[in-house]
């Protein structure tokens, strides 16, 4: 009887003590598992779409959840798009690479919607690059005023160090048009290239033709006026004087209200084809004088040929007034 009460005692020491220790043991036989947790919208900044992009991963080791994370599930929209993923692609992707395994979840939606992060570029500000380098081009031109055409909506391009670079500038300002080509650079990287075309106006006070003039007359007063006005593409070389323009004549015919251009007025004549003219020749102290017929129109200044009436002879003088020319002494 004692040995009964021995062995039961011992057993229920023994038995006690060995069921209190293995409440506290771990289960070693209980999955540890990864979980990936897929959100239903996400932002990629490059060209490829990986798992840890649009996905948190919890659980397992640090070196799983990085090779997790690293599968590439699809390829990225266009900066500024969007596009949709099904939950299964992640588990078809991580069978590709080996990955999946009875002890990776995932809980994804049915679809993923991934947006490409983008720089928006707005026109005005490729057009204020353009611009600056537009004004260097027409410096020293008076009264020029550029106006830009219209640069429709904005440039989406990747992520990144953004530059915008204009070009060498061409066209010509006199003519009125200017092109200024513009780069754009993301990361030091061409990605775009466009063209700003620029029209160069010139608003300044230039003489204007009051009426209608014809070639060979001569400009009065009443004639002409300063006004301000917008020269015409090509037109480069305004009046600004009146003084300029007043007793000369037009070379060809100026429309009423048309600026006119000092390469159309030339000084007139004061001698003209066939006048009886005075031919002086002064050697030392004497005078010597002559009749002549001029055998040309010309102005003062210029030299003509003069046909001499008493000696039947055509020789060369310079014209110094309507009525007298001068044998020049070599």
């Amino acid at each position: 009887m004692k040995r009964c009460t021995f062995f039961l005692g011992l057993w229920l020491v023994c038995g006690f003590h060995s069921t209190g220790y293995a409440a506290k043991k771990p289960d070693k036989s209980a999955p540890t598992g990864v979980t990936i947790v897929a959100k239903a919208e996400s932002v990629v900044s490059g060209s490829l779409i990986h798992v840890g992009d649009i996905a948190t991963i919890q659980g397992g080791s640090p070196t799983l959840q990085q090779a997790i994370a690293a599968v590439v599930v699809g390829v990225a929209p266009l900066p500024g798009l969007s596009r949709s993923i099904m939950a299964g692609d992640i588990l078809v992707h991580l069978r590709e690479a080996q990955l999946a395994s009875p002890s990776i979840h995932i809980k994804a939606p049915t679809m993923i919607l991934v947006r490409r992060a983008a720089n928006n570029v707005a026109a005005n500000q490729i057009v204020q690059v353009a611009l600056a380098a537009a004004q260097k081009a027409v410096q020293g031109i008076a009264g020029a005023v550029i106006v830009p055409d219209p640069v429709e909506g904005n440039m989406v391009l990747p992520t990144g160090q953004l530059q915008i670079v204009a070009g060498q500038v061409g066209g010509d300002p006199g003519l009125g048009t200017l092109f200024v080509p513009v780069n754009l650079y993301v990361d030091d990287k061409l990605v775009q290239a466009t063209t700003v075309t620029f029209h160069v106006h010139r608003r300044l006070q230039a003489l204007v033709a009051n009426r209608t003039l014809e070639p060979r007359d001569i400009l009065q007063p009443d004639d002409v006026s300063l006004v301000t006005v917008d020269l015409p593409p090509g037109f480069n070389d305004p009046i600004t004087d009146a003084k300029e323009a007043i007793g000369k004549r037009a070379t060809r015919r100026i429309l009423a209200g048309a600026p006119i251009p000092a390469s159309a007025l030339e000084v007139p004549p004061v001698v003209q084809a066939g006048n009886i003219i005075t031919v002086l020749y002064v050697v030392g102290q004497a005078r010597i004088t002559a009749y002549g017929t001029a055998q040309q129109s010309a102005r003062i200044g210029d030299t003509i040929h003069v046909y001499i009436t008493s000696t039947h002879k055509i020789i060369d003088a310079v014209v110094l007034d309507a009525h007298t020319a001068e044998v020049m002494n070599n």
